[in-house]
């Protein structure tokens, strides 16, 4: 009697059991390294009939969950590096922006500088045109005074230079109103000498 049965053999069935046992085995661990939880029986006998403990198993649940967050991470790097773009052209635009602000703060130094050295030598050249006019017309006004005031100034001024040293002793409280009198004098003299009309030398 035949039969057209064939039977599987052995070493088939074993080689799909241990390729089924080491799926189930890698899906307990992904499924653990995504947060989810194992039955904790199941995961011993599937680690057991693959030759692994616990040890391995914690390790390789934490070696795929790095992984996880590697190729997540990796997945975001057209993000990634649109950010790092994003933010090298805000760097850029912020340093075109400086430069920009540096020469137009260089230009306002310089021409604020420039407006100083202008004004200062214009000072210089004011001052310069002032005493000389001032200077001029004390000369004319003293060339052309009457002599007689130069003689009352020369009058005045004898003895007046000791007069004032015994008076700052303060020994002579005459002297000194005698010193002050002709301090008065004197400078009167000097605005009539440079008075046009008073001071005129008319011989």
């Amino acid at each position: 009697m035949s039969t057209d049965t064939k039977t599987q053999p052995a070493t088939d069935t074993l080689a799909e059991l241990v390729a089924e046992t080491e799926t189930t085995y890698r899906n307990l661990v992904t499924a653990m390294a995504h947060g989810q939880a194992a039955d904790r029986d199941e995961l011993l006998r599937v680690a057991s009939a693959t030759g692994r403990d616990l040890a391995t198993v914690r390790t390789h649940r934490d070696r795929l969950k790095a992984r996880f967050a590697a190729g997540e991470q990796l997945a975001d790097e057209s993000a990634i590096t649109q950010r790092v773009q994003n933010s090298q052209a805000a760097a850029e635009q912020a340093q075109e922006k400086l430069d920009r602000a540096r020469e137009k703060a260089t230009k306002i130094v310089a021409d604020a500088t420039q407006a100083v050295e202008q004004a200062n030598a214009d000072h210089g050249e004011a001052f310069s045109k002032a005493q000389r006019v001032l200077d001029d017309a004390r000369r004319t006004l003293a060339e052309s005074a009457d002599p007689a005031i130069d003689r009352e100034a020369t009058t005045l001024r004898k003895g007046l230079g000791l007069n004032q040293l015994e008076a700052a002793k303060g020994h002579n409280p005459g002297l000194r109103l005698q010193v002050v009198e002709k301090e008065a004098a004197m400078r009167s003299l000097g605005e009539r000498k440079l008075d046009p009309i008073a001071g005129m030398n008319w011989s």
